[in-house]
Order: C-alpha cells, then structure tokens, then sequence
C-alpha cells in the first residue's frame, strides 16, 4: 500500500518514467523527486531544486510560487 511518501518513493525508484520528474502527495503535502527517489516537504523544494537539480533561482521562483498557492492541510 503507498500510504505514506517513504513508501511512494520507494516504490518510485521501479516505476521512472521519462515525462514525469515530481508528483504532489497533497495528504502529506509533500512532493516526490522521482529522479532522487525522495520526498521533498514543500517548505524544503527551494533548497532541493537548487542543490540537486542546480535550477536558476527565477525558475525555482515559479515553481514554488505553484506550490505555495495549495492550501494548508
């Protein structure tokens, strides 16, 4: 059972597809980095995206602003 994000991650590592690089679990509000097979909370993505992924700041700036509007659970 995926239930938690440990165990989506887990799961994730078997299932890669080309297209999709990060889902959004919006129970745990957390976001799975499929390529690094880990859950990134949402307060964290900045840090991620910059040091693993090594995205230029404006671009990390849109794409947290996309998370940052989801209400808070």
């Amino acid at each position: 059972i995926l239930s938690t994000p440990t165990s989506i991650a887990n799961y994730l590592q078997y299932k890669l597809t080309a297209l999709d690089y990060i889902i959004f679990v919006v129970s745990e509000r957390v976001i799975i980095c499929k390529p690094y097979c880990t859950a990134v909370p949402v307060i964290g993505l900045d840090t991620h995206l910059r040091t693993c992924h090594r995205v230029p700041l404006k671009l990390r700036r849109m794409t947290i602003a996309r998370f940052n509007n989801l209400p808070a659970i």
